[in-house]
């Protein structure tokens, strides 16, 4: 008879992921399946039923834990702890799990490459300053043609500026058209804001990889960036992990900053408000549903914002149930779009999204979030929804009810 082996328990384990922890200690546990039940993926086997994994690691079975398909499947969603009655983070213990397997060199080698480019060049995609530049310059061009408008900038480097906003590498790179939808509104709220080209990447998938060396160095750079130009406030382009790497990093890595930091889902809802600007609703009247990004609501907070927007923007808004702190991941989060051996498993989590998005009977799907964009695509054509996927900001650029290029601001705007 084949002997049966158990790996003896590994105090020494155990002790070392609790010391990494956030909130409350797993050992307050009471194994009740909350977070089993409020994980849209955990149905997809015993291997990615969090449950599971805080036991083993309780239970200090480090080969079980550190070789299971959860460490690096795991989106840090954080729908599970919201649900826990005990507050045990599922994001912390896995973000301490990924810590280890970055001094182990056990990252998948995407993620790890994404981190690289980010500490070696500035940005994750390794855009060169001359390409960068030269896309400032090519966009402001494009603003110029849109708004009508030969005056209108996009400003780079500009010293005392209230707002100093970034940038996805990916709009630089493959989609400025999102960029310069940002632009448009900027110009028609009269917003004093800038570019910066030392740091200007939103990205920070150290937040993901778990490597707080790297999320430092990257988290300074921008705080650096925000005091060399004397910023009043840093505004995060739509990208979830971004916004929540801001937020939570520049407290955790840097012990805190003075200045704002904000979505500019935010800042776009306070233009309205304030009306700053003015959106022709007509202008969207096929039905869309707004899909909410892990990081920016659940994490981040920013919920009714975008549904404010929104109500303003289009004609047929329809929710998707469940939805904001409740909303389910997309499965795009947590690093998984960088790390491509994982592939199957993020479509196969983007089942119960494409449900969702399949219910509304809606035909454009919107976020605020670049990972989201990317991963909602890949469902739109894994799960042949036929749906438009779109930014939040370019729904509001393209319903923009643009004043003459002479109209002077209305009383009470910033400019």
């Amino acid at each position: 008879m084949e002997a049966l082996c158990i790996e003896r328990p590994g105090t020494q384990f155990r002790n070392e992921i609790a010391g990494m922890l956030e909130g409350a200690s797993l050992s307050e546990c009471m194994s009740c399946a909350t977070c089993s039940a409020g994980c849209p993926s955990s149905g997809l086997g015993m291997e990615f039923d969090p449950r599971r994994m805080v036991r083993l690691a309780l239970l200090g079975m480090e080969r079980q834990v550190m070789d299971s398909k959860f460490v690096w499947s795991c989106t840090m969603c954080g729908r599970c702890t919201m649900h826990c009655p005990a507050g045990v983070s599922m994001a912390s213990l896995v973000r301490a799990l990924r810590s280890r397997c970055v001094r182990e060199k056990r990252v998948p080698p995407g993620l790890q490459a994404t981190v690289d480019d980010s500490v070696a060049t500035g940005n994750n995609m390794a855009v060169t300053e001359e390409d960068f530049r030269d896309t400032v310059q090519w966009v402001e061009e494009m603003l110029q043609s849109e708004v009508g408008d030969p005056e209108a900038r996009i400003p780079l480097d500009k010293e005392g500026a209230r707002v100093l906003y970034t940038l996805n590498p990916r709009e630089v790179k493959y989609n400025p058209l999102t960029f310069l939808a940002v632009a448009k509104i900027f110009h028609a709220a009269g917003e004093d804001w800038t570019l910066g080209s030392r740091s200007w990447d939103v990205t920070n998938y150290a937040l993901f990889s778990g490597d707080d060396a790297a999320g430092k160095l990257i988290a300074s750079r921008l705080a650096s960036e925000v005091s060399r130009l004397g910023a009043q406030e840093l505004v995060a382009a739509e990208c979830g992990h971004g916004f929540w790497a801001m937020k939570w990093g520049m407290d955790h890595w840097l012990g805190g900053v003075p200045f704002a930091i904000r979505s500019v889902v935010q800042l776009v809802a306070d233009y309205l408000r304030a009306g700053r600007i003015v959106l022709d609703p007509s202008v969207h009247s096929q039905p869309v549903t707004y899909h909410d990004p892990c990081n920016l609501a659940r994490k981040g907070g920013v919920v009714e914002e975008p549904r404010y927007i929104l109500a303003h923007t289009v004609q047929d808004f329809r929710e998707m149930y469940p939805n904001r702190e409740h909303n389910y991941c997309c499965g795009g989060g947590g690093g998984l779009l960088s790390a491509t051996e994982y592939a199957q498993i993020r479509l196969a989590k983007g089942e119960a999204k494409a449900d969702q998005i399949r219910a509304t009977g809606a035909t454009t799907v919107v976020t605020a979030c670049h990972n989201c964009l990317d991963q909602l695509a890949d469902i739109n054509k894994r799960y042949q929804l036929k749906v438009t996927i779109k930014n939040l900001c370019e729904l509001v650029a393209d319903a923009l009810v643009l004043r003459p290029a002479a109209s002077p601001p209305q009383a009470g705007e910033q400019g």
